[in-house]
């Protein structure tokens, strides 16, 4: 709790202090010796006297309150160092090697989006160290440790991008989200934008304008003003009827006062005149007719909203729409395959993984370029997951398996842009896309065996693993279904329709 006493200058006295104290500790509950006096405008010897008498120590800017440097120019950098250490101290205990990319994703989403938060709420972070902090979680992201730089096959940006648009992450795993659905929230953003010049000019000049998305929802008409509000259309009067506004006597007028009068000629300098303004004058009367005020307040309306009302996160992701760079297709998540799964799908789609014809692209030496299963061709992506002998006999077994015709699927485009047109019941379809990415995530763990591994694996056992892994992580992320050992060896897709 703070507590705040103004005393005159000069008007200190030891027997005041004292007694004004007391008068507060007999109200409240006051720790006496884990307070601090602090004096704004007074010389330190009066401040300490004060201390002295209370019983306390003695304070001065900068200090911290709450956790807040408060009496310094946060838009240096050498400030904002708390910010970096408690994330360089996370990251140093977390071991970021020893972890899979969803315990990476996992804690990015769950704590590192959480620690400068209560900094950026009440400071402008400087784009310095905004840029460090995101550099510390890409780092984190690919696996390396603070000062160990590593290969990043995938750019951050593209990692942040929303999910819904084209190869990216979804956004919801990397970023905290808070979502207030309410009328108030759209009320206290209107309030504050005059506050938030700066950065709403900052946002136009990207062409995000926020307050084009803002109108008033009309009550009582009071509130609102007619010529500079957007409650008509979706433009302000002003802008719809320039010459009506010129000869308007009372500019900073409300809707309530225009509405409510008979006759609008009343309150213009002079009537209309020539074509133009009789044009506009007859729009604007036309505009207003059938605008009818109610006992209710105006409001305001977020047009991004719709019927939710305002919310963050319609903010977020019109910014990211402008921002991001992203395509126009979305990703494929599946929820029945771990985060580790489905983060190295997507990077298979995007062709990031390190085949050897990728890593000799990236001018990285490498024994071999030819693929180390069959030796017959080199390993690309492609080859690796479809063309390859040993991974078209497991496609074809997860077609008998599935009793379904697979048709051969040259990369992972074409087996996704197939998967939505076979005839088969949705919760059927999804099971089919979790076992098909565990499919290729075994062939995967197979090569990297293969190529690091001192004992070589058998090719017998892939297939075992794909369907022991794949009802595994069906059955642990689907807890409500009923999925047998039985039934899923025989026959998965009743087993997924029976979920």
């Amino acid at each position: 709790m703070s507590l705040y006493i103004n005393f005159q200058q000069g008007s200190l006295s030891g027997g005041g202090i004292q007694n004004g104290v007391k008068s507060f500790r007999r109200r409240l509950r006051i720790n006496i010796h884990n307070s601090t006096v602090l004096g704004i405008g007074i010389v330190e010897e009066e401040v300490s006297y004060m201390a002295n008498i209370i019983g306390c120590g003695a304070s001065k800017f900068p200090l911290k309150y709450l956790g807040i440097p408060v009496g310094c120019n946060m838009s240096r950098c050498s400030n904002w160092n708390v910010i970096i250490q408690k994330f360089s101290s996370k990251l140093s205990a977390w071991k970021a090697r020893l972890l899979s990319v969803g315990g990476r994703l996992s804690l990015i989403r769950s704590v590192l989006s959480s620690l400068p938060i209560y900094f950026m709420s009440i400071y402008l972070t400087p784009v310095a160290i905004r840029k460090k902090l995101e550099s510390l979680r890409n780092k984190f992201f690919i696996g390396g440790d603070i000062c160990e730089r590593k290969m990043t096959w995938v750019k951050w940006d593209q990692c942040l991008a929303s999910k819904k648009r084209r190869w990216s992450l979804n956004r919801e795993y990397i970023w905290s989200q808070h979502r207030p659905s309410f009328q108030v929230g759209l009320e206290i953003f209107m309030q504050l934008l005059g506050s938030l010049d700066s950065s709403i000019n900052g946002l136009k000049a990207k062409g995000i304008d926020l307050v084009s998305y803002c109108s008033r929802k009309i009550g009582n008409g009071a509130d609102s003003s007619f010529w500079y509000d957007t409650w008509c259309d979706n433009q302000s009067l002003k802008v719809m009827f320039p010459r009506i506004y010129n000869l308007e006597t009372v500019k900073d007028c409300s809707v309530a006062s225009r509405l409510n009068l008979q006759d609008l000629t009343s309150v213009l300098r002079r009537h209309p005149r020539g074509e133009m303004e009789s044009v506009q004058f007859d729009g604007l009367k036309a505009a207003i007719g059938n605008i009818t005020l109610s006992e209710h307040r105006d409001s305001w309306y977020w047009s991004l909203g719709g019927t939710n009302g305002f919310s963050v996160a319609s903010i977020r992701s019109l910014v990211d729409s402008h921002i991001l760079n992203a395509g126009n297709e979305a990703t494929y998540w599946n929820r029945s395959l771990p985060i580790k799964v489905n983060v190295f799908l997507w990077r298979l789609m995007l062709n990031r993984l390190p085949s050897r014809v990728n890593l000799d692209k990236r001018n990285i030496e490498v024994s071999s370029l030819l693929c180390p299963s069959c030796l017959d061709d080199l390993e690309t992506v492609n080859h690796t997951f479809f063309n390859c002998e040993m991974a078209k006999d497991l496609w074809l077994l997860l077609a008998k398996w599935w009793d379904v015709d697979i048709p051969v699927c040259g990369n992972i485009l074409k087996w996704y842009d197939w998967l939505p047109n076979v005839h088969i019941s949705p919760k059927t379809r999804l099971g089919l896309e979790g076992v098909g990415g565990t499919l290729l995530w075994c062939i995967w763990n197979y090569r990297n065996s293969l190529i690091f591994s001192s004992s070589l694996p058998k090719k017998a056992n892939i297939w075992d693993s794909i369907v022991a892994q794949s009802f595994l992580w069906v059955l642990s992320r689907n807890p409500n279904c009923n999925l047998s050992w039985i039934g899923w060896l025989k026959n998965p897709t009743y087993a997924m329709n029976s979920m």
